[in-house]
């Protein structure tokens, strides 16, 4: 592996992703205050369906899109054409997600309906402009960092002058997309003036499920979790109690600064994994475990103490949310040591997705019904239930693998 390359990945996904956990931290008091604690459980809701989205539009370019133009990088023509086809593929499933969230808040969030649907496209429209996976693929990554930056720092400048009380609550949401619109468009300029891409180009449709065939497999894989991770939460906001609600969130939140160690080292090396002969999930294991203990010991002593100080609010209900998901994020950094570390470069996909498949399936039905019975805490009980069942079944598939291999 090209370490200095690596190390460059490393620091430009850091930025990339601590700015977007940071930034939603440092206006997390700021908003409660000012929101109240209620709207700022909406607000956080608005921001699940985001991230939802995020991998309904990516369908699988961050694996094998960046895994196919990581082998052809060297030539331009072949790589600017699967940057068009993947960009179609994007465009298509942000056309249809949107059409989803909208039924979505016909029937839980109508009060909300025209800020969910509309600043969610905007938002939305900025991220498939923006275009992460290709400049991962390219090795770019510190573009993607510098526009994040901007677009982040333009919202938090933006919340902390105009967001003074509940009557800004609707600001709240022109200022979180806006910003993301105004980059993403930024980055699709670098584009054309780098690569020459121009417009989309023509809709090639057996091209298109050429594509949709090879990635479908990780795709399922990757949408899969959302069965009893993002789609339960949804549902939750829409039968919980508020306030419980926005705590719960709050704690996902929190959790998301270890996902943020796992993700940036996992995605900085994927590339190069994908290229590489060698295993390497030992020493993922290593490096995620170490990393996620550590955070996660450091919260689990001291983050109640810190949220009830910051927020002004008694968070001693949410300590228990906020200590078990803790603890699941260590299962989730080592399962992902086997699919992004193993899995997904050496093209076993099919384990990838059967895994996934089987998990989330008996993890979502579980945890839709441990939310009927318990609420909230059955939420939780669903979340830790399902990390612990990935860990154990991508090792054991992984262990089965590489002793056949042997």
């Amino acid at each position: 592996m090209n370490k200095k390359s690596i190390i460059k990945n490393i620091i430009s996904f850091g930025i990339v992703d601590f700015i977007g956990v940071a930034i939603p931290i440092i206006t997390m008091p700021i908003l409660t205050r000012s929101i109240g604690l209620e709207l700022y459980g909406v607000y956080l809701l608005f921001t699940t369906i985001l991230t939802f989205g995020f991998t309904v539009i990516d369908y699988v370019v961050h694996y094998v899109g960046v895994r196919s133009v990581a082998k052809t990088s060297e030539n331009k023509k072949k790589t600017i054409l699967k940057y068009i086809n993947f960009q179609q593929i994007r465009l298509i499933l942000l056309m249809v997600y949107i059409l989803c969230v909208a039924a979505y808040c016909s029937i839980y969030q109508r009060a909300y309906f025209y800020l969910f649907v509309g600043n969610g496209a905007i938002y939305l429209l900025g991220y498939f402009f923006s275009s992460p996976w290709f400049f991962q693929a390219i090795n770019k990554v510190s573009l993607l960092a510098i526009s994040s930056l901007i677009s982040r720092l333009c919202s938090l400048v933006f919340i902390l002058f105009f967001i003074k009380n509940e009557s800004d609550f609707f600001v709240l949401f022109y200022v979180s997309s806006v910003p993301v619109l105004i980059a993403g468009l930024g980055m699709r300029y670098l584009l054309f003036c780098n690569y020459g891409i121009g417009i989309m180009g023509r809709f090639k449709l057996h091209t298109i499920l050429s594509y949709f065939k090879n990635g479908y497999g990780v795709f399922i894989g990757i949408l899969a979790p959302n069965f009893y991770n993002a789609i339960p939460v949804m549902y939750l906001a829409g039968v919980s109690n508020q306030q419980e609600f926005a705590k719960f969130a709050i704690a996902m939140r929190v959790c998301g600064l270890i996902y943020i160690i796992q993700n940036v080292y996992s995605k900085a090396i994927y590339p190069f994994l994908s290229r590489s002969k060698i295993n390497y999930v030992k020493t993922l294991l290593l490096v995620n475990g170490f990393f996620s203990c550590s955070v996660a010991i450091f919260l689990a002593l001291f983050g109640q103490n810190i949220l009830e100080f910051i927020l002004n609010i008694d968070y001693s209900d949410g300590g228990f949310y906020l200590n078990t998901l803790l603890i699941s994020m260590i299962f989730v950094g080592a399962a992902n040591s086997y699919s992004q570390g193993f899995f997904l470069p050496r093209g076993f996909d099919y384990i990838f997705r059967d895994v996934s498949v089987i998990v989330s399936s008996i993890s979502g039905i579980s945890c839709f019904f441990l939310i009927y019975l318990y609420g909230v805490i059955g939420a939780v009980g669903g979340i830790f239930f399902a990390r612990l069942l990935f860990f154990i079944f991508y090792g054991f598939n992984y262990f089965k693998l590489t002793n056949r291999f042997i």
